[in-house]
């Protein structure tokens, strides 16, 4: 499985970031950038406030942990930790802890949302072909078989002996939980070596650490679902995360129905919702991206109700007739 194959960002947040900061060609508000290819995902960091050399030191490491939790999560390299959780057949498998911490950090909106948002989504997801489909849907009894393997309280954890496994059959996808905690991962090395400024980048989803070299806000647009190419909206934003998921992107139409990548846990075909597509800003990246994905299972209304009990975090959502709602405090990041 590939991050960028089965997450649930589809619109891409556009960062306008450096481009308008103001930055000075030299000295200590250059900005410096390094970029990778980690799950068939470009992963991209910026940071300023430090000089060349150690700015180069500093982004290559960020690249090494890109690598070092790719090697984790991805299911596809069949020696990461999900590989092997996955073909565990229930047996015990001894994994990073940090193996633990991501599945644990994804299963509370398992929990939460009483399965609607599923780790072990995979049997179904695979069955869909969500990039160059020219309109092949999965057979029922296809789905039908699949949605019976997904069930995330099939995943046993032990965290004292670090532990995983899960019967034959079921297998994890961490999908956009993976993005959020690798961005959360890198910002936690940068603030260790005093980045005081960073845009982290991880397909789309942003993780900002502190503000623009000025102290003034960061500026990151919201693509227009209904318009390619043109920006709905710009937020205004430090030291937090935003991050968007849709159903406009990543589908096929076939007799004339569109199929979206966002799947029903239940029956196996994408979910039924009135969101195009929602963006969720809060602190935790992790919190972010898996937010994303239930405010669009859950549809526009549950989703705004569920965003407004949540402390410290806000969502614009686009709904599939036009209109955009927000929740009660989101207003304070959208730029006139």
């Amino acid at each position: 499985m590939k991050i960028n194959k089965y997450t649930t960002l589809l619109i891409t947040i556009v960062a306008i970031l450096f481009l308008q900061c103001g930055c000075s060609s030299s000295g200590d508000n250059t900005p410096y950038s390094k970029s990778g290819l980690y799950y068939d995902t470009v992963i991209s960091v910026t940071i300023y406030g430090t000089g060349q050399s150690e700015a180069k030191r500093i982004l290559n490491e960020c690249m090494t942990l890109c690598d070092h939790y790719e090697k984790l999560f991805d299911p596809d390299i069949n020696t990461s930790d999900i590989a092997k959780i996955n073909s565990s057949d229930q047996k015990p498998i001894h994994v990073d802890n940090d193996t633990i911490k991501c599945i644990r950090e994804a299963l509370k909106y398992s929990e939460i949302s009483n399965g609607k948002f599923d780790i072990t989504i995979k049997p179904v997801s695979d069955l869909w072909d969500f990039h160059e489909n020219p309109g092949v849907i999965p057979a029922k009894e296809q789905l039908t078989k699949a949605s019976v393997l997904v069930d995330y309280k099939k995943i046993t954890i032990d965290p004292v002996n670090s532990t995983v496994s899960l019967p034959s059959g079921y297998s994890i996808e961490l999908g956009a939980a993976a993005k959020g905690f690798i961005a959360g991962k890198i910002k936690e090395y940068l603030i260790k070596q005093s980045i005081t400024g960073a845009i982290i980048n991880i397909g789309g989803d942003i993780c900002l650490l502190g503000s623009k070299p000025d102290g003034s806000d960061y500026n990151i647009g919201i693509n227009d679902p209904f318009s390619d190419g043109k920006t709905e909206m710009t937020l205004v934003l430090q030291n937090t995360s935003v991050a968007t998921s849709g159903t406009y992107e990543r589908f096929f139409t076939s007799a004339g129905k569109k199929y979206h990548h966002i799947l029903d846990s239940k029956t196996g075909y994408p979910v039924e919702t009135d969101v195009l597509s929602v963006t969720v800003i809060t602190n935790n990246p992790v919190d972010c991206d898996c937010l994303c994905t239930l405010c669009v299972i859950e549809g526009a209304e549950n989703a705004l109700e569920m965003i407004n009990s949540i402390p410290d975090t806000e969502a614009i959502i686009i709904c599939n007739d036009g209109v955009t709602l927000t929740s009660s405090g989101a207003a304070r990041y959208i730029k006139p």
